[in-house]
Formats: C-alpha cells, sequence, structure tokens
C-alpha cells in the first residue's frame, strides 16, 4: 500500500482486523538501529494522536516487520495538497486545517511529556496519517529516539527534512558542531508544518530555493517560515515564539495545544456567527410577500 523510509507497506489482517506491515531491509547497522528505535518509542506510547504498535519481529541481521494500525485516510500532505497528479488542492476550511494541527500538537505533547521524553526527530505532513473518522495521528518513527537524560545532551548526527529541520539540527551535520539539540527541535518542525496548514503551501515555495539552500540560510538564523500576515494575532505570537532561534525560547507542546485549542474556539464561533448573518441575510432579501401570498 506505500513505501516507506526503509522498506514497503502492506496491508495485512491481525487478529480479525485490519493492519499495516512495515518490511524493513536494513543495508547498514545504523539502518538496523534505526528501524530499533521506532519499535521502542511505539511500543512505550498509546495515545488516540499517535499511531499505534501491535506488534513487532525484530532479528537483525534479516528483514524486520513492524505490525501497526491501519490509518486509511492517507497522510496529511496528501489531505492539504491532494495525491501526486491532483490538478487542484482540495478545498479545506481553517478550522479543518486547525484542527489537524491540534491534533498533531497533542500527540507532540504525549511524546514530549512521557518519560522517557521520545524525539521525532523527523516531523512532517508525509509522516502524519488520518485514520477513517478523520482524526490525525503522528507516524513514522524511524528517524526517533527515546531520550535519557544522558542521550539528551549527545544526541548528534543530521537527520530528518532539510524544510522543516530547525537550525540547530541543520547544525549537526557539520563537522565542527558540539550543539546538542533536544525535544524543542520538533517545536520548529511543527511550526514549519503549521505555517503550511495555514497558507496551504508548501515551505519556502514562494522563495524558488533547493533544499539546500533553504537548510544554509535557516542554519544561520536568516531564515524561518514567514508568519502569514492575515493569520489569528495569537497564532502569530505563537509562531514567533516557536521560531526563537534559541531552542529554549520555544514553546512546549503543552502551550501550544493549549494555544491552538483557543484559536480554534474563536475561528468556529466567528465562522458559526457569519453563516447565521448569512442566513438572515437571504431571509430578508426574500421578496416581500402581501396578503394571502400575494
Amino acid at each position: 500500500i506505500g513505501q516507506g523510509t526503509f522498506g514497503m507497506v502492506h496491508r495485512a489482517t491481525w487478529r480479525g482486523g485490519c493492519a499495516a506491515v512495515k518490511r524493513v531491509r536494513p543495508r547498514s547497522r545504523e539502518q538496523a538501529t534505526t528501524f530499533v528505535r521506532e519499535v521502542e518509542a511505539l511500543a512505550q506510547l498509546r495515545h488516540p494522536h499517535v499511531m499505534q504498535l501491535y506488534a513487532a519481529c525484530v532479528r537483525p541481521p534479516a528483514d524486520f516487520w513492524l505490525i501497526c494500525e491501519l490509518l486509511s485516510g492517507g497522510t496529511l500532505a496528501a489531505w492539504l495538497y491532494g495525491s501526486p497528479g491532483a490538478r487542484r488542492a482540495p478545498q479545506r476550511s481553517l478550522s479543518e486545517r486547525l484542527k489537524m494541527a491540534l491534533d498533531v500538537a497533542r500527540g507532540m505533547q504525549a511524546l514530549e511529556e512521557h518519560t522517557p521524553q521520545i524525539l521525532h526527530r523527523d516531523l512532517k505532513p508525509s509522516n502524519v496519517f488520518i485514520d477513517s473518522t478523520g482524526t490525525a495521528k503522528i507516524a513514522d518513527f524511524g528517524l526517533a529516539r527515546i531520550l535519557s537524560p544522558a542521550a539528551m545532551v549527545s544526541l548528534t548526527g543530521e537527520t530528518g527534512s532539510y524544510l522543516w529541520m530547525a537550525p540547530e539540527v541543520i547544525r549537526q551535520g557539520r563537522q565542527d558542531a558540539h550543539e546538542p539539540y533536544d525535544a524543542r527541535s520538533d517545536c520548529w518542525s511543527f511550526g514549519v508544518m503549521l505555517v503550511e496548514l495555514l497558507t496551504q503551501q508548501k515551505p519556502y515555495a514562494a522563495l524558488y530555493m533547493t533544499p539546500v539552500q533553504v537548510a544554509i540560510q535557516v542554519a544561520d538564523g536568516s531564515l524561518h517560515p514567514q508568519v502569514p500576515p492575515d493569520c489569528h494575532p495569537a497564532l502569530a505570537e505563537l509562531l514567533l515564539s516557536i521560531f526563537s532561534p534559541d531552542p529554549l525560547e520555544r514553546p512546549s507542546f503543552g502551550f501550544i495545544v493549549a494555544r491552538l485549542e483557543g484559536v480554534l474556539h474563536d475561528v468556529r464561533q466567528a465562522a458559526a456567527a457569519a453563516q447565521a448573518d448569512s442566513l438572515l441575510g437571504r431571509w430578508f432579501s426574500r421578496p416581500a410577500m402581501g396578503v394571502g401570498g400575494r
């Protein structure tokens, strides 16, 4: 049913229900370690906005298998932009897009507050899936890692996708870099995704730059996604804090969830009021009826 980072994903039956089976053929010790990280992360977590792991078969150096819930609604990227080759993107209301952002933020809050903390490291729309009820769930923990206190100060290496990477993550790819990073890097990635949902455009699309060019400017602090000029003031303030060059100044996902809940409430109220005004306008614009309907 699809192609994952390291292998194919198949549809299967598991204990009377449907499941997704990810088959991985690691080409190196590093890839094998990456898959084990995914198993470790998912096995410790049960949350409505995180893909559920059912079982795993880990027998290095042969094939690895991961059995998890089947999320039939496709990826958030396809939901937002349409399937590859689609002539036009789907029409999504602001409240629908904010609801998806809130789903993802709630899932990330669960990772952040888990003990030990879980760092996703590759958060982007193509790694968020939607189930049959329209609920967004975080998936593809192929680059995740359980963070013990020691790991939080020694984590290194360049992973993930350039357009969603935080500056400190990109800088880790430099030979002379010794800058640790932690779960607040996921906060930056979420911010990039939030701008995507608000603008319905891919990151930095208006700049006509390659991902590597974007990464260079993000790493030196001269570039981050632009806050949409017409967005809710609370969202504008939130995004500015998310894109702080200092990770310590970025908000927690608990704070992000609370802020998004408030904004979504405001947007839904405004939409309901606008709909009521429209109905009243159509009613009062009807021709007056005379006595007897003449």
